[in-house]
């Protein structure tokens, strides 16, 4: 069974927004330093090309944290089983076209849906589906989509300039 409720705020997000719920931050959270993150021995070919373009990213953002190589890593490992899969599909569409043609025969509308209805081509296409939810979860945990960007506001110091009355009293 799943855990109840929405994923808790991170304390970083609540500090940066001015804790709107009121609520103490905790005292013992645990805080990983920034390091120079290393990619995975073991990582593919193909997703160290992912790993090098993220990695600088979120380097750059200052989100990427020594304890997340592990997560980055399964995140590009994804990625391009995700790459792969795609090009195997495209495969299959051409392989059923070329298959078409040198029988004679022609296909009724695209040959996407053809090899979409095949047993194999049911199944990439499931496994692919599976693997870009994953992949949007992991994204969305590293703040790399544009909705979960756009959750957290930068207030204070580098703001606009503008002062709040209210805080300015309060502050003296």
């Amino acid at each position: 069974m799943g855990l109840r409720g929405p994923a808790p705020t991170p304390t970083a997000i609540r500090r940066v927004n001015g804790n709107p719920s009121r609520r103490p931050f905790p005292a013992n959270e645990p805080n990983y330093g920034s390091g120079i993150v290393v990619a995975p021995y073991a990582l593919s070919p193909a997703a160290k090309k992912h790993w090098n373009f993220l990695a600088e990213k979120m380097s750059q953002a200052g989100v990427l944290k020594s304890v997340d190589s592990y997560g980055l890593a399964t995140l590009c490992e994804d990625l391009a089983l995700a790459e792969t899969l795609r090009s195997d599909f495209r495969a299959m569409i051409t392989a059923a076209e070329r298959q078409a043609k040198d029988r004679g025969l022609s296909i009724k509308g695209r040959a996407t849906g053809l090899v979409a209805q095949s047993v194999n081509g049911r199944r990439l296409l499931s496994t692919l589906n599976e693997i870009e939810s994953r992949n949007l979860l992991k994204l969305r945990e590293y703040g790399m989509t544009p909705a979960s960007r756009s959750r957290v506001e930068a207030s204070g110091a580098g703001g606009s300039g503008m002062i709040d009355p209210l805080e300015a009293a309060i502050a003296g």
